[in-house]
């Protein structure tokens, strides 16, 4: 992900349309506000935002928190995603596909008794 595929132009531009398309996005967002309402999966009148989670970022890492923050959107940069998989990978066992992944993920992070002496 590079900082430049959500600003016009940007070589990856329409792959993120959402989240740079200003009159495309309140028109989804609403839409599936009101199929959430009406499925029941959600209050009426939900507040929808969109959020994006990245592992990897090639340009601008520091730069994503304001813009998403601009457009009222929520960003889940590396940092998190890292932060989050650690917590989920020092819990006990459980049969959670998340859980599982991020034990297997993070192993190899860990130090050995090898490596610690």
């Amino acid at each position: 992900m590079d900082i430049n595929d959500l600003s016009p132009g940007g070589r990856y531009e329409s792959r993120y349309k959402l989240f740079n398309d200003a009159t495309l996005r309140p028109v989804v967002l609403r839409r599936l506000a009101i199929q959430l309402t009406e499925k029941g999966m959600a209050a009426p009148s939900p507040t929808v935002r969109l959020a994006l989670a990245a592992g990897k970022v090639t340009k601008g890492e520091e730069r994503f928190p304001a813009l998403f923050e601009q457009r009222g959107m929520v960003w889940f940069g590396p940092a998190w995603i890292v932060e989050r998989l650690g917590d989920l990978s020092t819990t006990g066992y459980d049969n959670e596909v998340a859980s599982i992944v991020s034990k297997l993920l993070l192993k190899r992070r860990k130090p050995t008794q090898r490596q610690i002496s």
